[in-house]
């Protein structure tokens, strides 16, 4: 199963977020055992560091994101893919669209989040970890 992690998800886990951190956990257990393959954007990478480093050092930060790149692959939209993402005026966020885009590039079954409601059009089924850890 390809699976492509949302921002506030990685976030839920590196910055042990309750009471969203269990979830989190376990879906990234389940690619530590190969069980799952995650993808996730460069902007979920930079904007997680950028969040972290706000509550830990830089480089406990630096060491949390490069633990993190063992477990999860970076794909990108591309220079299409952004150009899609600009003119879907589906998503209210452009920063959703890219993500959209970036897990269609992933080829991801499921793009996991907690906010639901903003890829509510999206082409690709859309699940908490919560409910993706159900299906397994």
């Amino acid at each position: 199963m390809r699976l492509f992690v949302d921002t506030n998800v990685i976030v839920d886990l590196l910055a042990a977020r309750t009471p969203f951190l269990g979830d989190a956990a376990q879906l990234f257990t389940l690619a530590d055992t190969g069980k799952v393959k995650l993808f996730t954007s460069s902007i979920a990478v930079t904007t997680t560091f950028y969040l972290l480093q706000k509550e830990v050092k830089p480089e406990v930060a630096r060491a949390a994101i490069q633990k993190l790149l063992t477990l999860v692959k970076v794909v990108d939209a591309g220079h299409s893919g952004i150009i899609r993402a600009i003119n879907d005026l589906q998503f209210k966020d452009f920063e959703d669209a890219v993500q959209h885009q970036s897990a269609l590039a992933a080829k991801a079954t499921i793009l996991v989040t907690r906010n639901e409601k903003d890829f509510g059009k999206s082409a690709i089924s859309v699940m908490t970890p919560k409910q993706v850890l159900g299906l397994l």
